[in-house]
C-alpha cells in the first residue's frame, strides 16, 4: 500500500510539473509554438518514423546487452525471451503503479526459467541498469563541454552543468568502492553479515555476480559499448523529432543537451521521466535559443514514443498470460 501511494504521489508530481509548465506556456503566448510545431511535424512522416524506429532500435540494444550480461552468468534464456522481457518491463514501468515495477516483473518471469538462481537473475537486471547508467552518466557531462560557454553564462543551465559533474564524480566514487576486489574480505563487518543474516548472503551473491562480469573478458566494454550506442542513437532520434518540428539545432546542440536531459528523466522523481524531462529541456534548449513551446513540444513526442513502445510491451504481455505464463506477483520471492 505505501509503494502505491509513493507511485502515486510521483505520477501526482509529475502531472502537476508538465501542467504548470502547460500553463505558463499558455500565459506567455507561447502555447502556440507548441502547437505549431506538432502541425509542421506531421508534415514529415519519414522523420517521425526515423524517431520512432530509433527508441526500438534502442530497446533492442538494451535486451542484447542484458543477453550478455544473462550469458555471462551462465543462463540460457534466448534473444526472443530477453526481448519480450524488456518490453513487458517497458510497460510495467510506463502504466502499472504500485509494487509490481517493470524490473521486478522482468526477474519473476525469468527467474521462472530458473528457479534455483533467482538472486542471481535480479542481480543481471541491476547490473543491466548500472552499466546503462554508467554510459550516460560519463557522455552527459563530457558532451556538455561541447556548448560549456553558454550554458555556463545561463544560470539555469548553470547548475544543470554542476550536477552533471555532481553525478559524474559521486558515481565514478561509487563504482570505485562497490567494484572493488575483496570488498567482503577488506571490510569484516560486510563478512560478518555474511555469515549472520541472510540479507548478507544475498549481498553476497550479488556482489559475486558484478565480479563475474568485471572478470568476464570483455563483457564490461562490450555492454558499456552497446549502452554508449544506445545513448547515441536516442539522440539521433530526438535530432530526427525536432527537425520535424523545426527546431533549428545542429547535431552538437542536439548532443550536449539531450544526453542530460534523458539522464534527468531516467532519476526516479516521476514516472517516466513527466515533467522533469520538460523542465531539463526548457533550462538547456531555452540556453541554445529554442522557444519553449517547441522544446517541450520535442520532449512530448519523446514521452509518446516511450508510451507507444510500452503498448507494444502490453501486448506481449497479454500473449504471456494467454500462453499461460501467469501474472507477476508483487514481489520476486527469494531463495
Amino acid at each position: 500500500m505505501k509503494q502505491r501511494l509513493a507511485a502515486l504521489t510521483q505520477l501526482i508530481i509529475g502531472a502537476g510539473i508538465l501542467t504548470v509548465i502547460i500553463l505558463k506556456l499558455e500565459r506567455t503566448g507561447q502555447l502556440q509554438d507548441l502547437l505549431a510545431a506538432w502541425r509542421s511535424s506531421m508534415d514529415h512522416g519519414v522523420l517521425l518514423a526515423i524517431g520512432f524506429g530509433s527508441f526500438g532500435l534502442c530497446l533492442a540494444l538494451c535486451t542484447l546487452r542484458w543477453h550478455l550480461i544473462l550469458r555471462a552468468q551462465g543462463f540460457g534464456l534466448s534473444r526472443w525471451l530477453c526481448a519480450e522481457l524488456y518490453l513487458v518491463g517497458q510497460f510495467f514501468n510506463a502504466f502499472m503503479l504500485g509494487a509490481t515495477g517493470g524490473d521486478l516483473v522482468k526477474a519473476w518471469y525469468a527467474a521462472r526459467h530458473t528457479p534455483d538462481r533467482k538472486t542471481e537473475i535480479v542481480a543481471t537486471i541491476f547490473i543491466d541498469r548500472i552499466v546503462g547508467l554508467l554510459a550516460i552518466v560519463v557522455l552527459a557531462p563530457v558532451a556538455m563541454l561541447l556548448r560549456l560557454p553558454i550554458f555556463w553564462s545561463h544560470p539555469e543551465s548553470r547548475l544543470l552543468v554542476i550536477l552533471m559533474s555532481g553525478l559524474m564524480i559521486g558515481t565514478m566514487v561509487i563504482v570505485l568502492i562497490v567494484f572493488r576486489r575483496n570488498l567482503f574480505a577488506r571490510w569484516p563487518w560486510l563478512d560478518r553479515l555474511t555469515q549472520r543474516h541472510a540479507i548478507g548472503r544475498t549481498m553476497r551473491r550479488v556482489y559475486d555476480a558484478f565480479q563475474l562480469v568485471l572478470g568476464h573478458r570483455g563483457l564490461l566494454s562490450r555492454t558499456l559499448g552497446l549502452s554508449a550506442l544506445n545513448h547515441l542513437i536516442a539522440v539521433v532520434g530526438t535530432m530526427a523529432y525536432g527537425r520535424a518540428a523545426g527546431l533549428s539545432m545542429g547535431p552538437i546542440d542536439y548532443l550536449a543537451a539531450f544526453l542530460s536531459i534523458n539522464l534527468i528523466s531516467a532519476i526516479p522523481i516521476t514516472p517516466s521521466g513527466i515533467g522533469t524531462r520538460e523542465t531539463a529541456a526548457l533550462m538547456l534548449l531555452g540556453a541554445l535559443g529554442v522557444a519553449h513551446g517547441q522544446a517541450v513540444s520535442v520532449t512530448l513526442m519523446l514521452f509518446g514514443s516511450l508510451l507507444v513502445w510500452s503498448l507494444v510491451g502490453g501486448i506481449v504481455y497479454a500473449a504471456f498470460v494467454w500462453r499461460g505464463h501467469g501474472r507477476p506477483e508483487t514481489a520476486v520471492p527469494t531463495p
